[in-house]
């Protein structure tokens, strides 16, 4: 099933409705915030993106919303504990505005920008920008899952 292959592969998702709140959350997302997945379903994507990275992934979700287009970017979370982790994430329209609306997104952590010496490479962090060879790596394992969208039943749960 796909959370076997997230947790092969270090890939996360999660689902939020069109407000940012989750409404749904793997265990590897989960554990890659720190959270238990009951205490991460009553959190908003705002409360868990680190403040200096919120206007950019805020504005990109608006897109999404609107447009429908996915998008990619390199961002923090802050964990429980408040420590930063840099994620990399690709967010897409799970279900329309009309089916009540719902985004899917898939992160994987990026243990080189959490390094000790982040805070050089945190100097040159740039929203959206991934390097070719990740942004192959995120879009496959992207689509793997968006292609699991039939193992979504009437009630927009994931079947197991």
């Amino acid at each position: 099933m796909i959370s076997e292959w997230n947790l092969r592969s270090g890939i996360a998702y999660a689902v939020t409705d069109l407000e940012g709140r989750f409404v749904q959350a793997d265990t590897r997302y989960a554990e890659i915030l720190g959270y238990p997945v009951e205490e991460l379903l009553i959190k908003r994507v705002a409360d868990v993106t680190h403040p200096d990275d919120w206007q950019a992934n805020a504005r990109l979700l608006e897109e999404l919303a609107r447009t429908g287009q996915p998008f990619s970017l390199r961002k923090r979370y802050v964990r429980r504990s408040g420590r930063a982790v840099w994620v990399e994430v690709r967010a897409s329209m799970l279900c329309s505005r009309d089916a009540g609306g719902s985004l899917i997104a898939v992160c994987r952590p990026l243990p080189e920008l959490n390094e000790p010496n982040r805070n050089a490479i945190q100097g040159s962090f740039k929203a959206g920008m991934l390097p070719e060879a990740d942004r192959h790596v995120l879009v496959r394992s992207f689509d793997r899952i968006a292609e699991s969208r039939a193992l979504l039943d009437r009630t927009e749960r994931w079947l197991r």
